[in-house]
């Protein structure tokens, strides 16, 4: 068994050991999505091989992140697997750790990931990883007669952004233009990432929206944000996640809570979102969310020596995670 990384005739491969262990759909369009459309430069890739077959396999997705005046390369950490017959023979953290030298030699400064159960405690434990923060989604039905009602105010409309349309794609331009940037570490937000990230995934489909004023002949948005809709087999529900968004200062959390709520289609009965940031989460608490959905582990390894003082990495509240960070949504 080797440790090498990923090259010419691996990415077939790698969608086989996908398919054959897991019951996720890894093909060739979504292996290109993930590692070649949605980041910002292309995935550092490493693969455990037997032969021809490939039987593990870890990877950084590259970005930008922003605070302020700030900005650092950074790398999203995705899919770490070894095939099941093999996981005595090659632990996981023989390949993580080979992908990271590689990455700090390409001056990426810092790591961040959501990784599972499986895998958090290596991180922690073996591989140096800190965890920023764990915490569930907040959750509540779209209609219940004890909690607060989620209607779109009667000042705001809502309409969908169709992503092929020339003047939709100007308006959410000029709208990341104009609109502030979080004040904490995040990817920065544009037109380019969204449409990667939203419009060109191959197997789900998202719903971007814009907000309006409904009271005035002002045509400029208030704000953008884009929905996915999941159905809870387990619960025979479906099940609404905001993904993202972006605003203009005048408009309030909670109405974009309400104007994203006021969106989905009538099947959605039950309403998952992170709580992106401490504002956010003070709204959906307002809102009658409460905090008992999924779990999520966040978490960052500092590549480059000279942040491992930083005052800010490694404190939630200095981070703006909205669900589209991760790739499982």
């Amino acid at each position: 068994m080797v440790i090498t990384r990923h090259g010419k005739g691996d990415r077939e491969r790698v969608c086989q050991l996908f398919t054959r262990h897991t019951s996720y759909l890894r093909d060739t369009a979504f292996w290109l999505w993930i590692h070649r459309i949605w980041p910002d430069e292309d995935s550092i890739i490493y693969l455990a091989k037997d032969g021809e077959d490939v039987v593990g396999h870890y990877a950084v997705l590259p970005f930008t992140l922003c605070n302020g005046k700030e900005r650092l390369r950074a790398g999203l950490g995705v899919h770490a697997f070894i095939a099941p017959p093999y996981r005595k023979k090659m632990p996981i953290f023989y390949l993580t750790r080979q992908c990271y030298q590689a990455c700090k030699e390409e001056g990426i400064d810092v790591l961040f990931g959501f990784p599972n159960e499986n895998f958090r405690l290596i991180q922690e434990k073996v591989e140096g990883w800190h965890c920023v923060s764990s915490f569930l989604a907040w959750t509540r039905p779209v209609k219940s007669e004890d909690l607060p009602s989620l209607s779109l105010p009667s000042s705001l409309a809502v309409r969908p952004l169709d992503w092929n349309a020339p003047a939709d794609l100007a308006l959410l331009d000029d709208l990341f233009t104009l609109s502030p940037s979080p004040a904490a570490f995040h990817v920065p937000r544009s037109l380019s990432l969204w449409k990667r990230r939203f419009a060109q995934h191959p197997q789900v489909t998202y719903r971007p929206f814009f907000v309006f004023s409904s009271k005035s002949e002002e045509t400029f948005p208030l704000a953008a944000f884009v929905l996915k809709e999941f159905e809870n087999l387990e619960k025979n529900e479906l099940v609404g996640h905001l993904m993202d968004y972006v605003a203009l200062p005048p408009l309030s959390h909670a109405a974009l809570i309400d104007a994203s709520v006021s969106a989905f289609s009538p099947r959605v009965s039950s309403l998952a979102y992170w709580p992106v940031h401490s504002v956010m989460e003070d709204t959906l608490r307002e809102k009658g969310f409460i905090e008992d959905g999924f779990s999520t582990f966040f978490a960052i390894k500092i590549l480059n020596d000279s942040l491992e003082e930083h005052p800010l990495l490694r404190k939630k509240k200095a981070w703006h995670l909205p669900l589209s960070l991760s790739d499982a949504f």
